[in-house]
């Protein structure tokens, strides 16, 4: 890690992560709860919601937001387009096109801003929950 990921890692620690919008099956077990909500979700056809559910890994997440570089002009073994990040202590780096492909997406337009309204830091404040405040 060098410095200014470890710098970025201290400032984005002290965030709040949003938690994914499912259910808590613990939860409305530990409430008695789920049962009636498993018959109602059941009858509307939506029972898979219930099971459905995202783990959020803090530490990862904070790892990897606080090592993400990506730069669409910068050159990574001479090919237009890098990205750097850190998963699990191992840093990635590789041209933006070659991360398409280990994901599976299309490397068309990989390297070419298609979203004019895109603003990085709108995104990481609505990931990160840097605006939200809790109600009393």
């Amino acid at each position: 890690m060098d410095v200014q990921h470890a710098s970025r890692y201290d400032a984005i620690m002290s965030r709040k992560i949003c938690a994914p919008n499912y259910l808590d099956v613990e939860m409305l077990t530990t409430l008695h709860l789920y049962d009636d909500l498993y018959f109602l979700l059941h009858n509307l056809g939506w029972e898979n919601f219930v099971a459905f559910q995202e783990t959020i890994y803090e530490r990862l997440s904070w790892e990897f937001m606080s090592s993400l570089i990506v730069d669409l002009y910068r050159k990574f073994d001479e090919v237009k387009g890098y990205i750097r990040l850190s998963l699990v202590n191992h840093t990635h780096e590789m041209y933006f096109v070659r991360f398409n492909e280990l994901l599976c997406l299309s490397a068309c337009g990989a390297t070419i801003s298609t979203h004019a309204d895109y603003n990085p830091k709108s995104f990481w404040t609505t990931l990160t929950c840097s605006g939200w405040r809790h109600k009393a």
